[in-house]
């Protein structure tokens, strides 16, 4: 029979200031306590609600886990004996970081108008703020995570460095020390549950972005003979979240049927302290084997990814260091469905040794003049498919449908291909088809260069011009080149009413395949027209 509520706070109260008794709970998932249980001055301003949420984590721990609910109100984390800003730090100590216990959920309160009304704020860099550690079945649920701090230049710790505190035999990093600016951070932990969050900064502007909403990395830390990960965490989700104010929205690495859905985020910004960033980041988990100086590095793809009806508006803080909305690295088997990024960098920026994934129903618009603002980004295309670098996954098999490009202010170059046996079922691009500034050849609007089995069908172009002028520059609808063998492409160029057509062989409405360094089968290119409306 369940304890009653009043009871069953009173029990972890007594657990949380050392009982000697042991209490065991029919349904430990059943357990509900309240933050102020633990610290009723938690939610006063300036007041540090670090050790009530130890005690409340300790808690739950020793009854199997429960909720942890938080009423309305503002509660602040706080780290003060971590060095900020600085590039090294003495040792961490896991009795200064918040672990999440295995089957605990932090949730808040909902308004009747479903404002968030939980507040937890952070302002630490240099460590994450929740860390999940063989915390299955745990997460956040109902909360506003507001970052009060500012962006610093760099970082203390490396994640080796937090593993070690954990109490793992860690040697090698999986990534930058920045990773560790997150709000959460999670390896070792399946069936983690993030859903109905807001993440944002007290103070809107490019100088007090936070890097990381969530950090997911996968399981298996090697201890001997290496190091690093071996394994994929499996059935974590992250849903309904709303990001703003922020760098990386999420870095995943490591994992298996992982769901990502209905995510929207806008005003990003961006530093030159961390690598550019994106809405969400798929990137590898690396296993170390061997020692020195004969270790060995793999790289290990996520399997079963879903990612769906992602949102990122026009607002941008910065743009001097950012990439497209998506990063899609190191996925085996995955779908991508119904994005819709207006952020002026781009769509998906790049993909990389990814395998079996479908994008569908994907579109990217602008009015923002990026090669005005940032010409050193202005010649990147919105849609980017690298070649896989020597020893790593290729990526092949990839599959786009309905996907939409559209730029009013400046002209654009679309999708750049250099992946192998790819198909592309339904395509538009609609953009001024002058050179780019900083542009000195033409271009492909869809260009293709090292790559091969490539089909791309019903793509519909539609230049946005006034006028035509025969010794302008023009880039072309579509160019295959660079070692491209058996691509095979159709394109309907939709030419614009009241403009006279210019003449056979130019450069803006003819398409080039080139078939010079083909070394299987010979590119293909079918032409047709169409006659829009009057621009």
């Amino acid at each position: 029979m369940r304890l009653s509520a009043l009871f069953e706070g009173f029990a972890l109260l007594m657990l949380a200031g050392g009982a000697t008794g042991a209490i065991t709970y029919a349904n430990a998932q059943s357990s509900t306590v309240s933050l102020q249980q633990f610290d009723p001055q938690c939610g006063r301003p300036g007041y540090n609600c670090r050790p009530a949420f130890q005690n409340a984590f300790a808690a739950l721990s020793r009854v199997g886990g429960g909720i942890l609910q938080l009423p309305a109100g503002t509660f602040e984390v706080d780290f003060p004996e971590m060095p900020q800003n600085v590039r090294s730090g003495p040792l961490l100590d896991s009795k200064n970081l918040l672990l999440v216990p295995s089957n605990v959920i932090v949730q808040g309160t909902v308004a009747g108008n479903g404002t968030y009304e939980s507040v937890i704020q952070w302002s630490n860099t240099s460590v994450p703020t929740f860390v999940f550690d063989n915390a299955n079945h745990s997460g956040l649920k109902n909360l506003h995570l507001q970052f009060t701090g500012a962006m610093p230049t760099v970082f203390p710790y490396f994640d080796s460095h937090l593993q070690r505190s954990l109490g793992h035999k860690q040697l090698y990093n999986q990534a930058g020390p920045y990773e560790l600016f997150s709000f959460v951070y999670a390896l070792n932990s399946d069936y983690c549950v993030f859903d109905h969050l807001l993440f944002d900064s007290a103070t809107h502007d490019n100088d007090h972005i936070f890097a990381v909403a969530i950090n997911l990395k996968g399981k298996g830390v090697i201890e001997n003979d290496g190091g690093g990960m071996s394994g994929l965490a499996t059935g974590n989700t992250i849903t309904n979240l709303q990001i703003l104010d922020f760098d990386h929205g999420m870095v995943i690495a490591g994992q298996n049927n992982i769901l990502v859905e209905n995510i929207k985020a806008n005003r990003r910004g961006s530093t030159m302290a961390i690598p550019p960033g994106h809405v969400i980041y798929f990137t590898n988990l690396i296993r170390y084997d061997g020692t020195p100086p004969s270790l060995a590095t793999s790289y290990i793809s996520s399997t079963n990814v879903t990612i769906r009806n992602v949102v990122e508006g026009p607002d941008t803080l910065s743009n001097v260091n950012s990439l497209g909305t998506l990063a899609i690295k190191y996925i085996n088997g995955g779908i991508v469905d119904n994005v819709y990024s207006q952020h002026p960098e781009g769509l998906l920026q790049s993909v990389q040794q990814a395998q079996n994934v479908t994008f569908s129903n994907m579109t990217w618009s602008s009015d923002y003049p990026l090669c005005q603002n940032v010409p050193k980004n202005c010649l990147a295309a919105k849609i980017i498919l690298r070649p896989s670098a020597t020893a790593t996954v290729p990526s092949k098999n990839l599959t786009f449908k309905n996907i939409s490009l559209i730029s009013t202010a400046e002209p654009i170059l679309g999708i750049f291909f250099g992946a192998d046996d790819y198909v592309v079922d339904g395509l538009s691009i609609t953009t001024p088809p002058e050179f780019l500034q900083g542009q000195t050849s033409p271009n492909g609007i869809v260009q293709t260069q090292h790559s091969n089995h490539g089909t791309i069908n019903h793509f519909t172009y539609t230049p946005l011009l006034t006028s035509y002028n025969p010794e302008g520059k023009y880039n072309s609808p579509i160019s295959i080149a660079g070692k491209s063998s058996d691509v095979n492409a159709s394109v309907t160029i939709n030419w614009p009413r009241g403009v006279p057509m210019p003449k056979t062989g130019s450069a803006i409405i003819t398409s080039a395949a080139d078939n010079s360094d083909a070394t299987q089968v010979i590119n293909t290119i079918a032409q047709t027209f169409a006659f829009g409306r009057r621009q």
